[in-house]
């Protein structure tokens, strides 16, 4: 029986995740029902997706900051270690990719390497200029979305993703009321503007949600014990200051350092998995037709991907109900995992 409760608490745990995957993923296929409103709507779709894949080889080194999160944060001093790691992550990405669009790389890579010409290549190189800001944008949700997580409040997390659909369903009622923006900053704009939103209502609701969230980490560190009486106080204070001493060493145990030989391998393994759609596009850019043929298959991937979306957390269930000391563990994520995918199937 302890499989098929622990199957309904993965289930408990992961539908909020699910919904959110497809909620975002639904918003990318509104991107382009909103830039499909523009004159000349092939070449702003093409363009866009164009610079959100590379956008995302950058925003790679912020994908598995949710991980991190899950793994290293523990305690207050953890979580202000792990933050300020998010923080010069962030930053650093930001000035990157700001002196690769500034100094014209990016508009070599697209043009040489990647095959694109004319208005497809001169609006992709500003929506970039614009998205150079996402990754920065992004980093406190997946921050706070890995707080919610560890908390297993992961019903702020879809509500995140479901105030950033709103805000995208009103982009669209009101763009033709923005035509005086260049539609390429305005196509960046609308992209940033969601990253912003999701990231500060998760954070707020995550907040509220939680209260204290350095101090409930430090509690939750300490077993309960039981209520103090007039014999057993002196021992139970014992106790306390010897676990809060055992916490503290733990959490003073994190360097950078151990951040980073975690962190690094996963930013490598997300830059290896973004790179493939610009690679798509390199090839679909070397096509007669290219602004069609992009944005045909940007719209045709976008749909498709609504469905296949809700995979990309389930790893999410493994980092939150593996255990070591229990085998049955194991086998439930399998079979949970075996019914996601017969379903999505």
């Amino acid at each position: 029986m302890g499989i098929y409760y622990s199957l309904f608490d993965q289930f408990k745990f992961f539908t909020p995740l699910a919904l959110t995957s497809v909620l975002v993923s639904f918003t990318h296929t509104l991107f382009n029902a909103a830039l499909a409103r523009l004159p000349h709507q092939d070449i702003y779709i093409a363009a866009f997706n164009v610079g959100k894949s590379f956008m995302n080889l950058f925003q790679s080194a912020v994908f598995m900051i949710p991980q991190t999160v899950i793994t290293f944060v523990k305690s207050s001093k953890t979580y202000k270690k792990v933050l300020r790691f998010v923080t010069m992550d962030a930053l650093l990405i930001t000035i990157l990719m700001g002196i690769v669009v500034v100094s014209g790389l990016a508009r070599w890579v697209l043009s040489t390497l990647m095959g694109l010409q004319g208005q497809v290549l001169d609006q992709a190189v500003v929506i970039l200029g614009v998205l150079t800001f996402f990754p920065a944008a992004v980093t406190y949700r997946n921050f706070f979305q890995g707080i919610a997580i560890r908390f297993r409040i992961t019903s702020v997390v879809t509500l995140a993703a479901i105030v950033r659909m709103i805000y995208v369903f009103l982009f669209i009622f009101i763009i033709d009321y923005l035509t005086f923006i260049p539609a390429g900053i305005l196509a960046g704009l609308m992209f940033l503007g969601a990253g912003l939103i999701e990231s500060l209502v998760l954070a707020v609701s995550t907040k509220l949600s939680i209260g204290d969230i350095k101090g409930k980490l430090d509690i939750s560190n300490i077993n309960p014990l039981e209520e103090k009486t007039t014999e057993n106080s002196q021992r139970q204070d014992f106790y306390e200051q010897n676990i809060t001493e055992k916490v503290q060493k733990k959490s003073s145990d994190l360097s950078y350092g151990m951040i980073m030989r975690f962190f690094v391998p996963l930013v490598f393994t997300s830059l290896v998995t973004t790179l493939v759609q610009p690679i798509i596009n390199t090839g679909l850019g070397r096509t007669p037709s290219p602004e069609m043929v992009i944005s045909a298959f940007a719209v045709a991937w976008g749909l498709g991907y609504i469905f296949i979306s809700p995979i990309q957390m389930f790893h999410q269930v493994s980092l939150n109900f593996y255990d070591d000391d229990n085998k049955d563990s194991q086998k439930s994520i399998q079979v949970f995992g075996v019914i996601l995918s017969v379903f999505i199937t």
